[in-house]
């Protein structure tokens, strides 16, 4: 239905009709008209019934040029297809009801027209466009790839190509929400399954921290929280409530398929490999081992080490330093294995223990030692033919009352007497020439019930000829003080 103000607008354009004349009325659409002049104006007649005729309003130009269609009938006319109204400007004032398509000029094809501060429709190239052909929505794009596509200049971390509010009052966790779904029956019916939402992180008034939620939903539940980053940067996993970068809450991560996993449980927690890792899976080798590797730096001597802490307030209870050292209870293990640096063993299988050098002078490797009698917990070199001997100096250069290795068991290399060759199998006694020495020449041991007897320190599990005058070699020996 045309608007009642609209028609009358264009009626009062009508003149006076002579005596005779049938008086122009509401309007009615006939098959038959006819152009006629009247007070040299055009009208158009239309015959509809038996001498009774209806006229419309004058043409201001020559029907031949200007149809009908250029004006509407009283109200209950029709605009035929085509019609124009680009003769005068017209106020639509209740409504305005298009019976089929309405054509609108000087407007760009595919671009959603708006209303502009001037009162007038217009169009914004490339800002609002609508692809017919596909169905997609472009804003700030006239050429969509997805049913909405938004282009924009990221011109701060605030201001982006989408912002959605929450207008709820402020409290903790209002904020906008994307929520993701789709059909989960034949029927067509949706649902929602997934959401991310930007949230307040307090209620205090003014404060604008802020935390990204990442939801999903069990079958037969509701959304729930599985992810949550919070306003300080720090990350929950199966907990809203991280305590540090990455908090993991009861349950499992698993990676690559599921061939790892570190599962947090009420009493216990463990690293393990749910299945053969085959070509290999961090932390797990090809061999499924777990590998633990600090950080490399690429400079020699500046690797990192792997350090175990425990305790309310944290303390270093082992350390394996990036040379291999291990020490538990020592965070600078000087041997092979240090336990708090008093016991330990060696790398050749020496059970070792740390004692004060009071020799007088640097240590020297492989010197035969015994109890000193000035001090506690220090030892001194051993005398010629010495029956008291217990250790070996594990290493040469600690200076004299520093703490210095002494090997008292297992495997050592023991310091032979001036130039003497040392014979796997021999067995081993204090030099009878040297003090501090050992010799390594009798192949067979002495009777138990000689005195020599006491003078054994081990048995010898290696060949090492000897290098000439003032010289003492190193031989590997199985320590056995009698």
């Amino acid at each position: 239905m045309i608007d009642q103000e609209l028609q009358l607008l264009l009626d009062d354009k009508q003149e006076e009709i002579l005596t005779g004349m049938p008086v122009p009325q509401d309007g009615k659409v006939g098959d038959i008209r006819t152009n006629i002049t009247h007070k040299g104006k055009f009208y158009q007649m239309m015959k509809v019934g038996i001498d009774t005729h209806y006229f419309s309003a004058p043409f201001t130009r020559t029907p031949s040029i200007h149809t009908m269609d250029d004006y509407l009938l009283k109200s209950g006319g029709k605009m035929l297809n085509g019609s124009l109204l680009d003769a005068y400007d017209v106020a639509v004032r209740s409504g305005l009801t298009v019976s089929g398509e309405l054509t609108l000029s000087a407007l760009d094809v595919g671009h959603i027209p708006y209303v502009a501060a001037n009162g007038l429709i217009a169009t914004d190239s490339g800002q609002l466009f609508w692809d017919a052909a596909n169905n997609r929505l472009g804003i700030g794009t006239a050429t969509p790839l997805d049913p909405l596509h938004i282009v924009g200049t990221v011109s701060t971390v605030y201001r982006g190509n989408l912002l959605l509010s929450d207008d709820t009052a402020q409290a903790a966790g209002v904020g906008g929400q994307v929520v993701f779904g789709g059909k989960y029956r034949d029927d067509g019916t949706y649902t929602e399954w997934a959401g991310i939402q930007g949230t307040k992180e307090d209620g205090v008034t003014s404060h604008y921290g802020g935390e990204l939620h990442f939801r999903t939903r069990p079958d037969d539940g509701d959304l729930q929280d599985r992810m949550v980053i919070d306003a300080a940067g720090n990350v929950g996993i199966g907990t809203v409530t991280p305590t540090g970068l990455l908090t993991l809450d009861s349950g499992a991560l698993e990676l690559d398929g599921g061939l790892t996993a570190y599962p947090t449980l009420a009493n216990s927690s463990a690293i393990y490999a749910t299945e053969d890792p085959g070509a290999g899976s961090y932390p797990f080798d090809n061999y499924g081992n777990l590998v633990l590797q600090a950080r490399r730096s690429g400079a020699a001597g500046t690797d990192r080490d792997i350090v175990f802490v425990t305790h309310y307030t944290p303390a270093i209870r082992m350390v394996i330093k990036d040379s291999g050292l291990v020490g538990i209870g020592t965070a600078t293990p000087t041997n092979q294995f240090s336990v708090k640096e008093k016991s330990g063993m060696s790398a050749i299988g020496g059970i070792c223990i740390k004692l004060t050098n009071k020799t007088g002078g640097n240590t020297v490797a492989g010197q035969l030692v015994k109890a000193d009698t000035s001090a506690n917990d220090a030892v001194k070199l051993t005398g010629i033919d010495e029956e008291e001997t217990f250790g070996v100096f594990l290493d040469s250069g600690i200076a004299a009352n520093a703490e210095a290795w002494v090997v008292t068991s297992g495997i050592a290399d023991v310091a032979m007497e001036d130039n003497t060759t040392a014979t796997r199998g021999n067995w081993v006694r204090s030099s009878i020439t040297e003090a501090g020495y050992a010799d390594a020449t009798n192949a067979v041991p002495p009777s138990p019930a000689a005195f020599s007897h006491f003078n054994e320190i081990g048995n010898c599990i290696e060949t090492v000829t000897a290098t000439g005058g003032g010289t003492h070699i190193l031989a590997r020996c199985v320590l056995h003080f009698n």
